[in-house]
């Protein structure tokens, strides 16, 4: 059993160790401690960041060896006093693209056949991997014999969420995840926290998206086989859970159930 990120005192906020649990030894195992998992060759963005990183209410599930962990929280970027509406809230020095994240990675575990359980500790080495989107390209030509050729490029990828249900199903090669919640940045309003440079509160007074959809109900699977998002909508008329976050969603042979739940002050307790 494995576990990762969170929030914790030891953390200062929010967590970035991973840990394995032997059930044979009965006891824990740190594989990675705080920090260490940031700052491994290969995983260095852009910015200088790597790795998930500090997180909290993400979904993290496996099938057989494979962990996959998708969205989560943390402490939002704008905040560092170097950010303001000035420069797009867009300097990531002192902290890394932070919010809500809609980032997916896999864990793989390199399994130990050789250690006796109960012996000594398994291995915990494997290997981890960031899905980057995949885009589909058609052709888009214009009206000059130069443009003739021209393509255009996109991708479906589901919007950042935290507190929502995931579940692994190697079986058909998906991953799917369902609901939580989400808020946009740089604020809630233009007088809140954030809205002027670093944590600042800011002026105005107004809700710049009153209409924006907090508690999600849309379920989406990704693809292992095709690299690919897709959105599952039902038909018109068909039941449809209502928008939730903190559900317990399971994936046990061919049905996922899913059951409770929070949003708007209401606690769930219904099963689908």
């Amino acid at each position: 059993m494995y576990i990762y990120g969170g929030f914790s005192q030891r953390c200062s906020d929010f967590c970035d160790d991973l840990w394995m649990f032997d059930i044979a030894m009965k006891a824990w195992r740190q594989v990675y401690s705080e920090g260490e998992l940031s700052h491994l060759d290969g995983f260095l963005d852009n910015y200088g960041w790597g790795g998930p990183g500090k997180r909290w209410k993400f979904s993290m599930t496996n099938d057989d060896e494979i962990v996959a962990i998708f969205g989560g929280f943390r402490l939002w970027h704008g905040y560092a006093q170097e950010n303001s509406e000035a420069n797009d809230w867009s300097n990531y020095k002192t902290l890394p693209p932070g919010g809500y994240l809609d980032d997916l990675w896999f864990y793989t575990k390199t399994l130990d056949f050789t250690t006796k359980p109960g012996s000594t500790f398994k291995s915990a080495t494997g290997v981890w991997q960031k899905v980057i989107p995949r885009e589909i390209c058609r052709a888009n030509p214009g009206i000059s014999w130069a443009s003739r050729f021209d393509t255009i490029c996109s991708y479906t990828w589901p919007p950042e969420r935290a507190g929502h249900g995931s579940a692994l199903d190697l079986k058909r090669g998906r991953f799917w995840i369902f609901g939580g919640y989400r808020t946009y940045y740089p604020y809630l309003s233009t007088d809140s926290y954030g809205a002027s440079n670093g944590s600042d509160v800011g002026s105005g007074g107004f809700v710049p998206y009153p209409q924006y959809l907090y508690f999600l109900n849309d379920l989406w699977y990704y693809s292992l086989i095709t690299g690919e998002w897709t959105e599952v909508v039902q038909a018109d008329g068909d039941p449809n859970p209502d928008a939730r976050m903190d559900m317990v969603f399971l994936l046990t042979e061919d049905v996922i159930f899913m059951h409770g739940g929070y949003a708007d002050n209401y606690l769930y307790d219904d099963v689908w």
